[in-house]
């Protein structure tokens, strides 16, 4: 039972990968520019979050 579950878990990481590999050729310019706004909202969204938690601890 144990055996046939690693066979799928490993048979769908492996089409994940083939997937993202494809996926990573054919967009990657899409994928840049979304992968900067990403940072860049988490960062901004991060700094936020820190100075409402700052503002109310003092």
């Amino acid at each position: 039972m144990k055996a046939s579950i690693m066979v799928i878990v490993v048979t769908i990481i492996s089409i994940f990968y083939v997937v993202k590999s494809w996926y990573l050729s054919t967009f990657a310019h899409f994928i840049n520019d979304w992968y900067n706004i990403e940072v860049f909202l988490r960062r901004y969204i991060v700094n936020y979050l820190l100075n409402l938690y700052f503002s109310y601890t003092d």
